[in-house]
């Protein structure tokens, strides 16, 4: 007994030890690769809106801006518009992925208090191979997202917490308060953190009707937490309607993605939600025709282990549902109520997996339980088929995991590679131009942007082309205003047989070509 006691420790401290060097490897790489402000991140950074105090243009936001995303405002007024240095960002970014790992080990030990040394490490280590960690912790204008995704998880611990304390007879109201306090501020990080409302305050009035129906005396105690996780977020969502832009409806342009639509899209975004949460991988190369057609399935393989694992799981727990400890039905609830939290990003036009980082937690936990549950049966006779299922299941969706997660940072890298060496192109230009009458209305400069430059796949924020990368919609505009004298506009029109002075041909052929993984 002693000995497996031994090997039980030794086993959980190898996978706490695997679960930090991945997450090292993840908080660190942006500043190692030398991130960069790239394309959506660039309207923190270059807009007009943007360019005077961050408390104006929080107001401006507040006032006409569909996405009210105070963080992202505050952490691009750290960033460099010369050289698109990122910043405050990564810090911001690193110090929301410890809030947010460290709910979800506090989550781990309350689903399952019996086997959190294996679980807690596990679940962490999936969530950091899960696309939607590092989609959202490597883009500057995605800091919302895991703070939103933090913020929840957090929330999640407090509502367990005060439905506990309801359940053992004393008050919630310290947790209400916590909660309180969590939502106004998520609710102001990110508008999507609504959907952390429906997600947790819809759990808490299950648990009131459930209480009601039996009569307890808690029920009372259980409706005090209705009040921070429902109608708190319904008070800010109605202010943010009255007096701001929340009940706008964006028309055209980038708005055109969040305007809501009810059809076909809810059932593709449900989808991929549910996909991109338990699932990893290179979800990057899926729709890439020109990479192998292993690289493509490999989301789809991790994905069938993970179903694979939890039916066998769930009929273990079905044949002992008298004798096991419930941390499976209880990793359900959470998972369930972690992907609810997509709901308000469902109508959308398009979601990407970066909104998957929340959803994922409960995803983690839960295969971590569902890993654990079938290493460790509980009839000494279904050992061998579960080790089994759990060794193979963990080793492909582990392995399945590290390559997406290579590739991602990859891509990030060229992406960044791109941003830096494209402006460093153009800032260089656009200073060597001889000056004119700005009231001239002509223009001292033109780039021509060959094909290398313009052509590529693109694929969420991070697989794009190196204009795109740059964001020449927001950059044009931004170089008017730092030099007035030296206009500089940028076209895809063929170059000239012979270029007159100002003129440039950005060949972006000799810059990184990306590989199809």
């Amino acid at each position: 007994m002693t000995a497996v006691a031994g090997s039980s420790r030794r086993g959980a401290r190898a996978l706490w030890c695997v679960a930090l060097v991945l997450a090292s490897f993840v908080a660190l790489w942006p500043s190692v690769a030398g991130a960069r402000v790239t394309n959506d991140d660039l309207k923190f950074v270059r807009l007009v809106e943007h360019a005077g105090e961050p408390w104006a243009a929080i107001v401006d936001a507040w006032r006409h801006g569909f996405a009210f995303r105070p963080m992202e405002i505050l952490l691009g007024s750290t960033c460099d518009a010369e050289t698109l240095a990122p910043g405050w960002t990564d810090a911001a970014q690193v110090a929301g992925l410890v809030v947010l790992v460290a709910a979800t080990v506090a989550l781990a030990g309350r689903v399952s208090p019996a086997r959190r040394s294996a679980v807690a490490p596990v679940a962490v280590l999936l969530l950091l191979l899960s696309p939607g960690t590092t989609n959202a912790l490597w883009q500057m204008d995605a800091a919302s997202q895991t703070w939103s995704a933090a913020l929840g998880a957090v929330a999640l611990v407090l509502s367990w917490d005060g439905l506990q304390a309801v359940r053992a007879g004393r008050s919630p109201v310290r947790s209400a308060l916590a909660l309180a306090a969590v939502f106004l501020l998520g609710c102001t990080v990110k508008e999507t953190f609504y959907g952390w409302s429906v997600a947790i305050g819809g759990a808490v009035a299950l648990a009131w009707v459930a209480s009601w129906r039996r009569g307890n005396p808690g029920t009372r105690g259980i409706a005090v937490l209705l009040l921070p996780t429902v109608a708190l977020p319904l008070a800010h969502a109605v202010l943010r309607m009255t007096t701001g832009a929340l009940g706008a409806v964006p028309v055209g342009g980038e708005g055109g993605r969040y305007q809501a639509e009810f059809g076909i899209n809810i059932v593709v975004n449900a989808a991929f939600s549910v996909a991109g949460s338990i699932a990893n991988g290179p979800f990057h190369a899926v729709t890439d025709s020109s990479a192998s057609p292993l690289i493509r399935v490999l989301p789809l393989l991790s994905c069938l282990f993970v179903i694979g694992a939890l039916a066998v799981a769930g009929g273990f727990a079905w044949l002992h549902r008298r004798e096991g400890d419930g941390s499976f039905r209880r990793a359900l609830g959470l998972a369930a109520v972690c992907l609810a939290s997509t709901v308000a990003t469902l109508p959308a036009g398009a979601v990407s997996e970066l909104y998957c980082f929340g959803a994922n937690i409960g995803a983690s936990v839960l295969l971590a339980v569902v890993l654990a549950s079938l290493w460790s049966p509980v009839a000494a006779d279904e050992r061998t088929i579960g080790r089994s299922v759990a060794g193979v299941a963990f080793a492909v969706i582990v392995a399945v995991g590290a390559f997406g997660l290579a590739g991602r940072a990859y891509h990030h890298l060229v992406t960044w590679q791109y941003a830096r060496l494209t402006n460093e192109a153009i800032l260089a230009h656009a200073a060597s131009v001889a000056p004119v009458d700005p009231a001239s209305g002509k223009a001292a400069g033109v780039v021509y942007l060959t094909s290398s430059c313009i052509l590529g796949r693109t694929y969420g924020q991070y697989v794009i082309p190196p204009a795109q990368a740059l964001g020449l919609d927001c950059t044009q505009p931004w170089l008017l205003r730092r030099d007035p004298a030296r206009p500089v506009i940028f076209t895809l029109d063929p170059p000239p047989g012979v270029l007159r002075p100002g003129d440039m041909v950005l060949d972006c052929a000799s810059m990184p070509r990306r590989a199809n993984w």
